[in-house]
């Protein structure tokens, strides 16, 4: 049986280590993010 993809493994609430092949994936995401916030946080317009 396939393991579920490491999303859907931390919705499950799975413990991920970062040793996880797919921990790359998580790190991606969560630096997209902070990048995102960051021009949210600093732009006066929003459109």
């Amino acid at each position: 049986m396939e393991r579920p993809d490491i999303f859907n493994r931390l919705k499950s609430g799975e413990l991920i280590r970062l040793s996880d092949p797919e921990f790359p994936k998580i790190d991606e995401i969560v630096n997209h993010t902070i990048r995102l916030s960051a021009r949210l946080n600093s732009t006066g317009d929003i459109q």
